[in-house]
């Protein structure tokens, strides 16, 4: 009796760590994708991709707050080949959300790797809402639950001609970056950082970037601020000038004295 009791609570333990594991993926989120691309001896292409959920919404990030996720703690999802380096390992993060009004009804997040001098004028709503929809239509409804640190992150793993390599990275570089030419404009290879912008409505105008760059290194994934030094009003550096220049001369007066006595 006593050993059936135990087989029957450890089936109900795992059935629930099971459904604990399973969560839903939130589309508005910002996602970070790995892509492994590789190529036959026939040339042909294909690209594995790690599609995360990093559990913060488009709308919501600060571009002036750090930003660390650590993927290692996934370990259903994040393993080889994505954990690897070299050029054939890439990472972009990107995201949007459709729930403006007028010009600015879509606004969307990219990592870049090119100068914004290149899409900025170019910037658009209908662009916008096309690079949008290639990053949806590959989420899942459902992927494996995980803390990535100070966030509660959600994965799957994509096979290619499914997941971001390829068509749906190809469009979002095409429409929010004006560039579709592999490697795309939104990726960089593991260990390089990527400038951060954001898009929403039409030109130049509609495109602002962030103060901080996005890296991925030994798996942990994090957003910098860039910090600059605020420079001292001119009052206060008189001030500071004045009073190094006191010291001098109380210094010299001091020597003089001594020298004084003991002559």
């Amino acid at each position: 009796m006593v050993s059936n009791v135990k087989i029957v609570a450890g089936a109900v333990a795992l059935a629930i760590a099971g459904s604990a594991s399973a969560a839903s993926f939130t589309p508005t989120d910002l996602y970070a994708n790995v892509v492994d691309y590789s190529v036959n001896s026939s040339g042909i292409e294909s690209s594995t991709s790690y599609l995360v959920d990093l559990g913060v919404t488009e709308a919501s990030f600060n571009g002036s707050q750090s930003y660390s996720f650590n993927l290692n703690n996934d370990t259903a999802n994040f393993t080889s080949p994505f954990t690897g380096t070299g050029s054939s390992i890439v990472y972009s993060v990107v995201g949007g959300n459709g729930n403006g009004s007028g010009p600015t009804k879509y606004s969307i997040d990219t990592t870049t790797n090119i100068d914004p001098g290149s899409f900025a004028a170019v910037a658009s709503k209908s662009g916008e809402q096309t690079a949008l929809s290639a990053l949806q239509a590959i989420i899942p409804a459902t992927g494996t639950g995980f803390s990535s640190g100070t966030y509660s992150s959600i994965s799957t793993v994509l096979a290619s001609g499914s997941g971001w390599g390829g068509s749906p990275e190809a469009t979002w570089s095409n429409n929010a970056l004006n560039s579709g030419i592999v490697p795309y404009g939104d990726n960089a290879a593991i260990g390089s950082t990527l400038n951060f912008f954001n898009e929403s409505g039409n030109g130049a105008s509609a495109v602002t970037q962030f103060a901080g760059t996005w890296d991925l290194v030994g798996g942990i994934l994090t957003y910098t601020p860039t910090t600059t030094a605020v420079p001292l009003p001119t009052p206060l550096l008189l001030l500071l000038s004045g009073l190094g220049l006191m010291g001098v001369v109380a210094r010299r007066g001091k020597s003089a004295v001594g020298g004084g006595l003991a002559s």
